[in-house]
């Protein structure tokens, strides 16, 4: 079992946002460059989920070597496989156990063989929702950094922002 823990945060120029690759690509053991196709199950009608739910997010990642505007020396020896995942996200930790933070178990399984949609719908999930990430992996012994930005396809040039247009 681990702790999946995320920060989320907006980087508004490209030149700090290349500072803190590079930054980070030099404290870290490995990196790549990924994409990354989420989905996510749950088991209820969408108009009972709660936040007590369990739900699962299959992951369908491919990694590679190429960084773009990176300075950092060549490091690339990611010890995660590509291919699919499937991550069980446990029941969210009481708030009087850390009220700042949601705090949730995570168990990964890579998928092996099979067609994991099929399987995880077997097991009596339905998609709620999914995404695209693209961007960079950091890995520092047991810690797992990723920095991307979220897109509704595979295609999409522009990332999702919750920035409303000033027109």
């Amino acid at each position: 079992m681990s702790t999946e823990l995320s920060v989320t945060g907006l980087i508004p120029s490209q030149p700090l946002y290349a500072d803190i690759v590079n930054r980070l690509a030099n404290h870290s053991h490995s990196y790549s460059a990924f994409n990354a196709h989420s989905i996510t199950f749950d088991r209820g009608p969408l108009q009972t989920i709660s936040e007590d739910s369990s739900l699962l997010r299959l992951n369908h990642t491919i990694r590679t070597q190429e960084i773009p505007q990176n300075q950092s020396p060549s490091n690339y020896k990611n010890p995660i496989r590509n291919g699919w995942s499937l991550t069980s996200l446990g029941r969210i930790e009481p708030e009087r156990l850390s009220p700042d933070f949601l705090i949730r178990p995570t168990y990964i399984c890579p998928i092996i063989a099979g067609n994991p949609r099929e399987f995880v719908n077997a097991l009596g999930y339905r998609q709620k929702f999914e995404y695209y990430r693209r961007g960079v992996q950091f890995i520092r012994g047991a810690v797992i950094i990723e920095i991307f930005r979220v897109y509704k396809n595979e295609k999409d040039e522009e990332p999702i922002t919750d920035q409303k247009p000033t027109s």
